[in-house]
C-alpha cells in the first residue's frame, strides 16, 4: 500500500475489533518496479533473455541431429520465447518476492499454509516427472534438462509466489472481521481486491508464456523431428488447461472470501433491516450508498470477468485452440 495511504490509518481509539486484521502495507510489485532506473530494467531483462538462450544454445552443437534442429528456422522462434520469458522472470521476481514476503509477514498465517506452495511444486514435478514428453527422443542435446530448468525458473520465480500471495490474501479477507463504522475496512477490501489482480495479472503471464513457449517447440519439431500423432497440437491445449486449472482452484475460493466480506461491508453501512421506506425521500440515498459501495468494492465482479482482466489467462488456451484447428502455412 502507498505510503500516503498509511496516513489514513485509524487512531488507537479506532483500531479494529479483535479478529480483525489491519490493511496491508506492502509495497505492490509494479510500484517497486515504477521506482526503479529505467536502464537497471532493461539491463535486467536483456540479462535475462541472454541467459535463457544459452541455456538452450549451449552444448546444442554436440550431435548431427541437435545441429540440425538449431539450424532450422523454427529454432529461433522457440528460442525467442524462451529469451521473452527469460527477460520476463528477470524483471519481476524481485518485486513480486518482495510482495509476497511482506505480505506473509503482515498478515501473520497460519503455518500450514505454506503447504499450498508445497503442493504446487509438487503438481509441477509431477508434470514433468510423469509427462510423456519425457521419453521422446527430442532432437535438441540435453533437452530434458534445459526444459526442466527453465520450468523450475517460472515456477520459483513467478507461477509458485504469485499463487501463493493469492492464497495469502484470501486468508488475510477470510479471517478478517469488520469492525464498527470505518473506512479503514473498506480500504482493506479495495486493497485486497487490487493485490490479487496484481498477482493473478502475473501468474497468468507466467502461464501464457510457458504454453506459448511450448506451441512454438511443437511447430518446431513436427512433422521435421517428430510426427503429429507423436506430438499434436492438443497437447499445447492440455499444457495449458493443467496450470490454468491450478490457477482457478486458487482463486475462486479468493474471489468468495472477498465477495463476502464486500458483502458484509456492505449490511453494515447500509443494512437490509435499515431501509427506509421505500415511499421516502431516504430511499432513494440508501439504495444509491449500498450500489455505490458495491461499485467501489468491486461486488458484482464474476470470476469469469476478473479471469478475463488476466488475459494470458484466457490467451494460452485460445491460442492452443487457434493452433489445433488451423494447419501450419506450407
Amino acid at each position: 500500500m502507498h505510503e500516503n495511504e498509511t496516513q489514513d490509518a485509524p487512531s488507537a481509539a479506532e483500531e479494529p475489533t479483535e479478529g480483525s486484521l489491519a490493511e496491508p502495507r506492502s509495497v505492490p510489485w509494479d510500484k517497486t518496479l515504477e521506482s526503479w532506473n529505467p536502464l537497471a530494467v532493461l539491463m535486467l531483462a536483456v540479462a535475462g533473455a541472454v541467459g535463457a538462450f544459452l541455456l538452450i544454445w549451449l552444448g546444442s552443437s554436440s550431435t548431427a541431429r541437435s545441429r540440425q534442429f538449431v539450424n532450422s528456422p523454427a529454432f529461433v522462434v522457440w528460442a525467442a520465447v524462451i529469451a521473452v520469458q527469460g527477460g520476463f522472470w528477470a524483471v519481476v521476481t524481485v518485486p513480486l518476492w518482495r510482495e509476497v514476503v511482506s505480505t506473509y509477514r503482515e498478515s501473520g498465517p497460519p503455518r500450514r499454509i505454506l503447504l499450498i506452495p508445497a503442493a504446487v511444486i509438487l503438481l509441477i514435478a509431477g508434470l514433468v516427472i510423469f509427462s510423456p514428453a519425457r521419453a521422446f527422443d527430442w532432437p535438441l542435446a540435453g533437452h530434458n534438462v534445459r526444459v526442466w530448468i527453465l520450468t523450475a525458473a517460472a515456477a520459483l520465480s513467478v507461477g509458485v509466489p504469485a499463487v501463493f500471495g493469492i492464497c495469502l490474501v484470501q486468508d488475510r479477507v477470510r479471517r478478517h472481521k469488520p469492525g464498527s463504522l470505518h473506512t479503514s475496512d473498506i480500504l482493506m477490501a479495495v486493497n485486497a481486491r487490487a493485490q490479487i489482480k496484481r498477482f493473478l495479472g502475473l501468474a497468468g503471464a507466467a502461464i501464457g508464456l510457458v504454453v506459448l513457449a511450448s506451441g512454438a517447440l511443437q511447430r518446431a519439431v513436427v512433422p521435421l523431428f517428430f510426427s503429429a500423432a507423436v506430438f499434436p497440437a492438443s497437447s499445447v491445449l492440455l499444457y495449458g488447461a493443467f496450470f490454468t486449472a491450478i490457477l482457478v482452484v486458487v482463486y475462486v475460493p479468493a474471489h468468495l472470501s472477498l465477495r463476502r466480506l464486500c458483502a458484509d461491508l456492505r449490511e453494515m453501512w447500509f443494512p437490509m433491516a435499515g431501509m427506509p421506506d421505500p415511499t421516502s425521500a431516504d430511499f432513494a440515498s440508501w439504495l444509491q450508498g449500498r450500489d455505490q459501495l458495491d461499485a467501489f468494492t468491486q461486488f458484482n465482479l464474476t470470476v469469469s470477468q476478473q479471469l478475463q482482466a488476466a488475459i494470458f489467462v484466457l490467451t494460452p488456451l485460445l491460442s492452443g485452440i487457434l493452433g489445433a484447428l488451423i494447419p501450419k502455412a506450407t
